[in-house]
């Protein structure tokens, strides 16, 4: 399960409270919540989250997944990224309760020729314990691109460090009316996946924040076709 803590965070927010608040229904549902937030890496460089991230690590259950800033290809250098990345992942397991990390990427910004990950190997965090993408086909790129077949996973996973295991945090296929072709790609990737060596693989089924109604699968092929997915791996 996924979720979100909207937005850059003020030092004066209650992390803890609010990965706590997110967590909650997930946890007591039996499920595993990936939770994604955003801290200024210039804040975290100055020490302003040190005490309230040894404080994630004190308090938050372990089995949280958390994401610091997801997507960050477009936001900022690789380098100012790891930085702040392995700082945020030393304070908070400075509490040795066994918290794993995750960098979450844009598979869209490791497209081939995209300027922001020109030198992509530089943007996996030494810090991270999953190596994590999110991706999407059916706008960028065709709705027929499963992953082995995504330009910017292809990169993504060519390029990933192969000593951490490798997830997917957001998976997509957007369509708004090929809903019976959306299904048979979702096989194709169940297929896939059975030898991929993927750990986790989470779709995303919600219209999200900007509200597209394209992402979510219809009742008559999506949702069975998911559904066919998980109960074949």
């Amino acid at each position: 399960m996924r979720e979100f803590v909207p937005g850059e965070l003020s030092t004066s927010s209650d992390l803890v409270g609010k990965i706590d608040n997110l967590a909650a229904p997930a946890l007591s549902a039996g499920l595993i919540p990936w939770i994604s937030f955003k801290l200024k890496p210039s804040d975290v460089a100055a020490g302003r989250w040190d005490a309230k991230l040894r404080a994630v690590g004190a308090e938050v259950d372990s089995r949280v997944r958390l994401i610091p800033y997801h997507e960050p290809e477009d936001d900022m250098s690789p380098s100012r990224f790891t930085s702040m990345f392995n700082r945020v992942a030393a304070r908070i397991k400075s509490a040795e309760r066994g918290h794993r990390l995750v960098y979450s990427a844009m598979a869209y910004q490791f497209r081939p020729g995209s300027s922001t990950t020109a030198n992509p190997a530089a943007w996996f965090p030494t810090g991270a314990d999953i190596y994590a993408a999110d991706v999407y086909s059916g706008r960028s790129e065709p709705l027929t691109d499963i992953l082995p077949e995504h330009p910017g996973f292809k990169r993504w996973n060519r390029y990933r460090p192969k000593t951490r295991p490798w997830a997917i945090t957001e998976r997509g296929f957007i369509t708004g009316s090929q809903f019976r072709e959306r299904a048979v790609q979702i096989a194709r990737e169940a297929t896939w996946l059975k030898t991929s060596g993927c750990s986790v693989y989470i779709y995303w089924n919600t219209a999200g924040t900007e509200g597209d109604p394209s992402i979510v699968l219809d009742a008559r092929y999506g949702e069975p076709a998911l559904r066919a997915m998980m109960a074949s791996q």
